[in-house]
């Protein structure tokens, strides 16, 4: 059978990425103030993270195909647990088929937004493989790393973060600290670390991060801009504003030799930058940044975009900031 990774579902029944939008606004209200907010959704650091596997069509019968059908659903729940309980009977409650089978159960019940039970259940099962398998198997480990990753996306990352240490101590010792799985491991840490506000922590990681997918990727991988925009991000956030703004001046020139001066996240980095050198108070600077940027986005995206109708325009707040600047100037 193939493992099935655990898709997560949104309230309005779309499929989301684990949000780094939220994972950085909801702490930082209170250091940005309202009119700055908009900003971090153009941050270069936010784009969507890998997910931890690629998505796979769940071993269900074909009616899972409309996850709206309640009597579909129940349906569906009713053949996995009549199948549980012949495999149990069977093969035993500890065999790979009745576990994989009770992980299929789990991800419904995820999917149908029964998060506790779908929580207890991957508790359950990994208990299960620790003590028949190994803590370091493949599937002990990645029924743990859904564990974590459902605590992670339904608020509770206290509890997440030590499942993803120790997947992240297991796969260094067992596959290596460059082995993709590991990587992606060190990735959710930062990014749930960052989540709960441990800014210095997730920087230390991101900075891990950075160092390995350089090594592997290539400093002009894709991966590697994101976990180097992460770093400054995280500096940002601990008010460490000019090392920040040397991480973005830096971001910026090695993305535009990459990709040119037109490159979308060098745009969005134009804004992070532009919003550093605000907080300095270097406001003729940042508002360069900011119509740099601004201008870019709309060549690039058009007036109608939706990236560039949700994208911040600074230049206008900080125009005013110069002007009420030198409107208290002496002999004005």
């Amino acid at each position: 059978m193939t493992p099935r990774p655990v898709i997560f579902i949104s309230a309005t029944g779309q499929r989301p990425h684990q949000g780094r939008v939220v994972a950085i606004l909801l702490p930082l209200i209170a250091l940005v103030s309202a009119g700055s907010l908009g900003w971090w959704f153009a941050h270069p650091s936010l784009p969507a993270p890998a997910p931890v596997a690629a998505a796979q069509a769940p071993s269900l019968p074909d009616a899972v195909a409309d996850p709206y059908s309640k009597e579909s659903n129940r349906r569906l729940l009713a053949q996995l647990q009549d199948k549980i309980r012949r495999q149990e009977q069977q093969l035993g409650p500890w065999h790979r088929d009745t576990l994989e089978t009770r992980l299929e159960q789990a991800h419904m019940w995820w999917d149908q937004h029964k998060h506790e039970q779908a929580i207890e259940a991957f508790r359950s099962i990994h208990a299960i493989q620790q003590r028949t398998l190994d803590p370091g198997h493949p599937d002990t480990l990645r029924t743990r790393s859904e564990l974590a990753s459902a605590l992670a996306n339904y608020n509770r990352a206290d509890e997440a973060e030590p499942e993803y240490r120790a997947i992240l101590a297991l796969r260094q010792r067992t596959l290596g600290a460059e082995h993709p799985d590991t990587i992606q491991t060190l990735s959710d840490l930062a990014e749930n670390l960052m989540y709960q506000s441990k800014y210095p922590e997730a920087e230390a990681e991101f900075r891990t991060l950075s160092g390995i997918q350089e090594r592997l990727l290539g400093a002009s991988h894709p991966d590697t801009f994101r976990s180097r925009s992460d770093i400054a991000t995280m500096l940002m956030t601990q008010r460490r504003y000019p090392e920040a703004e040397a991480h973005y001046r830096s971001l910026i020139s090695d993305l535009e030799k990459t990709h040119g001066a037109q490159n979308k996240e060098a745009l969005k980095a134009h804004l992070s930058l532009a919003y550093v050198l605000e907080q300095q108070n270097r406001l003729p600077e940042a508002l360069a940044h900011a119509q740099r940027a601004e201008v870019g986005l709309l060549d690039l995206l058009g007036p109608n975009h939706p990236e560039f109708l949700v994208s911040p325009h600074p230049s206008g707040r900080i125009r005013q900031k110069i002007e009420e600047a030198d409107g208290k100037q002496p002999g004005n």
